[in-house]
């Protein structure tokens, strides 16, 4: 007797009709006590499968699929899970690509009923899903979880034979993720190639949430779309993060990543980027009780020793923390990246609101609006070459500034100095940094004599103690002999160069210098 099978559209009336190849699953899993039943499509060929064992019947209906193209259909096959309630895994779903070529009609559809069908891994030491070896999937309509003895909800690695990749070509949507490890991730995505994820939530109860990882030396993956991820590491302890990238080399990274809205509402590190490259996020809210809301191109004890945070953008970002720590973190190889628009909500007016350690290579940008306290209070490694512009609460702004020219100092022979003339005097100013160079000459008094010649500033400062900003040189004409000095800034509009000459001869001098106007 064929079997019939009763689905429900919301297109069209409610309707019976028998399994075919181009309108059902290849395989239609349903739960009658005590069996699982793998009924396979009219015509496929397929083995019919049951048995009390939830991971027998999945397995077996997978691998059959990786052996039998159903007639009639473009790819491997289509498995639907036509129960609610929790399925039991009694072993690891190990899932491999048919030959590691990724290619469309190897692709293999697993779909449930919505976040009611349930499956989950309490075995010891075993993921619920291993995908692996170009593995092409669609994976929707389900709850994932695994138990705190377990390993991964999913769990996307390099172990294949055909390819290093992990999955692609692939398609994970209404996902519900929930871990409770202490060791793994909820869900650990490594190698992958054009995936697609429209809609996931993430939950870790013990450890980080979402792992992103490169393990190739030589082959940059990503090149994929995410659109909104709701994730969260509820263990708010270090080193915890709720969704974290990071690579096992420095110049092969997952890049070329695009992420429509990422919500985070837990963990001790919202976003950490560890190494990414070209990650675009379109829209950012990172919520209390998150620590420290963004660290990348930073070390954690979960990260590697690379920390290569290059050329990311963050659009229209909104963060949160609760404690005294900066809302973002860019450690010294971070690079280029750009925040745009973004909403700063900092816990007190004190603590950084930005805490940027970038030391060589493309310097950062930031463009923010602040809330109560209003005041940004940053702190930059290279305050003249990094933009940052802000909006307050307050009503003050200090958009980036821009601006060049000449200007006329004048030079006051503070202590030793008996002629002073000024040859050249510029500027350049972006944001609240400003460069200075000045060229003249002088006759100072007494050779192997402490000597001090000031000047005024061609911005005036907020910040009237700044040391050690800058250098003169001076040259005698009559030797020459070459000596140097360093310049100090005592008050809000002027600067002291402090040098010892070996002479008493006139000669040039040259000055360069750096300040804030704040």
């Amino acid at each position: 007797m064929k079997k019939i099978v009763l689905f429900f559209y919301l297109t069209m009336p409610f309707i019976a009709y028998e399994q075919t190849s181009s309108q059902s699953p290849s395989y239609v899993i349903t739960f009658q006590t005590p069996n699982y039943i793998a009924t396979p499509v009219a015509g496929s060929g397929l083995a019919g499968i049951t048995n009390s064992d939830f991971y027998t019947v999945l397995n077996t209906a997978f691998y059959n699929l990786k052996t039998v193209i159903v007639p009639g259909d473009t790819a491997r096959g289509w498995i639907h899970l036509a129960f609610t309630g929790v399925a039991q895994l009694s072993n690891e779903l190990d899932w491999s690509g048919a030959d590691g070529s990724g290619a469309a009609y190897n692709q293999i559809k697993l779909t449930g009923m919505g976040w009611s069908t349930r499956i989950n891994q309490n075995t010891t030491g075993k993921h619920a899903f291993h995908f692996f070896d170009g593995l092409s999937i669609v994976l929707e309509d389900m709850t994932i979880g695994a138990g705190s003895s377990a390993f991964s909800a999913i769990y996307c690695d390099s172990s294949g034979t055909h390819t290093k990749i992990s999955v692609r070509n692939s398609l994970f949507n209404n996902l519900y993720i929930v871990n409770s490890s202490s060791s793994y991730p909820a869900i650990f995505l490594q190698n992958y190639f054009y995936i697609r994820i429209p809609y996931m939530r993430v939950w870790s109860n013990n450890y980080t949430a979402w792992i992103n990882e490169n393990a190739d030396t030589s082959v940059s993956y990503g090149n994929s779309h995410f659109g909104l991820l709701e994730v969260a590491c509820n263990n708010p302890n270090s080193p915890n993060s709720a969704f974290m990238i990071r690579s096992i080399n420095n110049k092969r990274l997952i890049d070329h990543v695009t992420v429509d809205n990422l919500n985070i509402i837990n963990g001790y590190y919202g976003l950490n980027i560890s190494d990414a490259e070209a990650w675009v996020f379109n829209k950012l809210d990172i919520e209390t009780p998150v620590q420290i809301p963004i660290i990348m191109g930073s070390s954690t004890s979960q990260n590697t020793s690379y920390q290569w945070a290059k050329a990311n953008s963050f659009n229209n970002a909104t963060l949160l923390s609760n404690t005294a720590q900066p809302l973002i973190t860019a450690g010294a190889k971070s690079y280029g990246n750009v925040f745009k628009n973004a909403l700063m909500f900092p816990i007190n007016g004190t603590t950084p609101i930005v805490a940027d350690s970038s030391i060589n290579n493309m310097p950062n940008s930031y463009d923010m609006n602040i809330e109560f306290p209003g005041n940004p209070n940053p702190y930059f490694a290279r305050p003249s070459s990094t933009n940052f512009s802000w909006r307050s609460y307050l009503g003050t702004t200090n958009y980036l500034v821009q601006n060049s020219g000449s200007f006329t100092p004048t030079l006051t022979n503070t202590t030793n100095i008996m002629l002073s003339t000024l040859s050249k005097a510029t500027y350049s100013q972006s944001g609240n940094n400003v460069h200075v160079m000045v060229s003249g000459n002088l006759t100072p008094i007494t050779a192997n004599t402490s000597t001090v010649l000031t000047l005024n500033l061609p911005i005036a400062t907020t910040n009237g103690s700044q040391n050690y900003v800058g250098q003169i040189t001076f040259a005698n004409s009559g030797g020459p002999t070459f000596v140097s000095g360093i310049g100090t800034i005592s008050s809000t509009s002027g600067i002291a160069f402090q040098f010892q000459p070996t002479t008493n001869a006139a000669g040039n001098f040259n000055i360069s210098f750096d300040y804030t106007t704040n």
